[in-house]
């Protein structure tokens, strides 16, 4: 699904650092969205936003799941190895200028 909008050089440069600072967190994804958020597209700041919501998710999930022990950080590591699957794909649709909808997200930031 493409929302016809092919992102420009600057803004392929925001998705790149919004999408895959995913690896690490929802700390970039959201710096960059309250950074950049005046001089973005809708549909960048979508992908960006996207990513933020997403993340936390899986951070309050994993967060919850750290207090059973073994068993919740074992699930814990096969979300993160999820997480990795998920954050390419969302930047490779981000860059080639396609919707990328998260599975499980809940929407914090909106």
């Amino acid at each position: 699904m493409t929302n016809g909008n092919e992102p420009a050089g600057n803004e392929k440069g925001i998705l790149a650092i919004g999408t895959l600072g995913g690896f690490i967190g929802f700390l970039i994804p959201l710096l960059v969205w309250a950074i950049c958020k005046d001089s973005m597209s809708n549909f960048a700041a979508n992908a960006v936003i996207g990513m933020t919501n997403f993340q936390l998710t899986l951070f309050i999930i994993c967060f919850l799941l750290s207090f059973i022990p073994v068993i919740g950080w074992l699930i814990c590591l096969v979300i993160s190895i999820i997480n990795l699957i998920i954050v390419i794909l969302a930047f490779s649709a981000a860059i080639s200028g396609k919707v990328y909808n998260y599975p499980f997200t809940f929407n914090f930031i909106k």
